[in-house]
């Protein structure tokens, strides 16, 4: 506190905290980052995303590689075999 009874010493106002921007995995400085909003803020929504993107992938995988096996993407993409099923279930349509 400074001499004055109740006023802090340091102005604390947004624009002169020293805020630390180290970014995260997806960009290296938040000021820069491509998310429309901060991962940080809706992890669900985040999540979501990454999974969508994740069979988006997974689809094209099998629709440039019909002889790819169930279990080679399971592999390539870190997730069970019946999750794979699950992904191209959804699309089966469009296969």
């Amino acid at each position: 506190m400074s001499p004055r009874k109740g006023v802090p010493i340091i102005d604390v106002l947004p624009e002169r905290y020293p805020f630390r921007d180290d970014g995260c995995d997806v960009s290296p400085s938040c000021l820069i980052c491509p998310l429309p909003r901060c991962k940080y803020d809706d992890p669900v929504a985040y999540h979501r995303e990454l999974k969508e993107s994740r069979n988006q992938k997974v689809v094209q995988m099998k629709r440039a590689h019909e002889t790819t096996t169930t279990a080679q993407l399971a592999q390539r993409f870190g997730v069970s075999p019946r999750t794979i099923d699950r992904i191209l279930e959804r699309t089966r349509g469009e296969l």
